[in-house]
């Protein structure tokens, strides 16, 4: 499927840095977070956060005039230096939960990604996303994922069936206690 965009969006000047699309007050924080499934010689690449002990796919926040695939090619090159396209979307997470205590209200998109010519995602296990030396990427087999404390909890099961239609998620976890 391509994305299709209309007009160019926003343009930012050379001296302005646009902001993440994260609010944060004294309620809780909401954000817009887009991140990659990317799979390869049957292995999951993934982020550790070695203070949690929990994995993650990796990506990030979309910023203010940005697509969310934009935002996801840019945030997998800034955190690993692959040069990727992004894919079909495949999965739309509404995700209420806490966030270092906080109540944390997410919308998450999730897109199958491809590598461009002569990027190798073996160059990139192992070692550190580069703005945080906290989070790890890890290429993980896919028959280890249910065995994982890895994050979102349906990845356990839908890396295996991936639908040919986008499939829509809600977490609850704070919302239901």
């Amino acid at each position: 499927m391509k994305i299709k965009t209309v007009g160019e969006g926003i343009k930012r000047g050379r001296d302005k840095k646009m902001n993440d699309w994260i609010f944060k007050d004294d309620c809780g924080i909401c954000h817009f977070r887009v991140a990659a499934v990317i799979i390869h010689q049957n292995k999951l690449l993934t982020q550790f956060e070695t203070e949690t002990g929990f994995y993650a796919l990796p990506g990030g926040h979309i910023r203010f005039g940005e697509t969310s695939s934009d935002a996801l090619v840019r945030e997998i090159n800034e955190e690993t230096g692959l040069n990727v396209t992004c894919g079909r979307l495949l999965w739309v997470e509404e995700n209420f939960w806490k966030w270092s205590g906080r109540k944390a209200h997410g919308i998450h998109f999730y897109y199958l990604v491809e590598f461009k010519n002569g990027c190798s995602v073996e160059d990139v296990d192992g070692k550190p996303i580069k703005d945080n030396d906290m989070v790890t990427l890890r290429l993980v087999e896919l028959d280890k994922i249910k065995e994982l404390p890895i994050f979102p909890l349906f990845l356990k099961e839908k890396i295996f069936n991936l639908s040919d239609n986008v499939e829509h998620f809600i977490n609850n976890s704070w919302r239901e206690a």
